[in-house]
C-alpha cells in the first residue's frame, strides 16, 4: 500500500468539497482505494487528503496523469489556491 498526502489551501471548502468527491467518484479515480479529507482547525481553508492505493506505480499514474489536472486543475477547479501551480 501506498499512501500520498497533499496539502493544499481552497477559497471555498463548502463549494471545494462536493468538487472534490465528484472526482474521486469517476472512474479515472478507480485506483484510489480510499480517502481522507482533514480541513484545518485553525485555517479552515488549509485542507490535507490523503489518497491510499496498492501500489507505488498505481500512485505514480494517478498522480501524474492529466485526469487528475483536468478534474482538480484551474479550468476545472478554481477553488484551489494555486491551482495554475499545480505540478506532477
Amino acid at each position: 500500500m501506498t499512501t500520498v498526502l497533499v496539502n493544499h489551501r481552497v477559497a471555498d471548502y463548502d463549494a471545494w468539497r462536493p468538487e472534490f468527491d465528484r472526482a474521486m467518484g469517476a472512474e479515472w479515480a478507480s485506483d484510489v482505494r480510499s480517502y481522507q479529507v482533514w480541513r484545518g482547525q485553525d485555517d479552515p481553508k488549509l485542507v490535507v487528503v490523503t489518497n491510499t492505493f496498492d501500489s507505488r506505480e498505481a500512485a505514480e499514474e494517478f498522480a501524474n496523469g492529466s485526469a487528475l489536472r483536468e478534474a482538480m486543475g484551474p479550468r476545472r477547479c478554481r477553488r484551489i489556491v494555486g491551482a495554475d501551480r499545480l505540478r506532477r
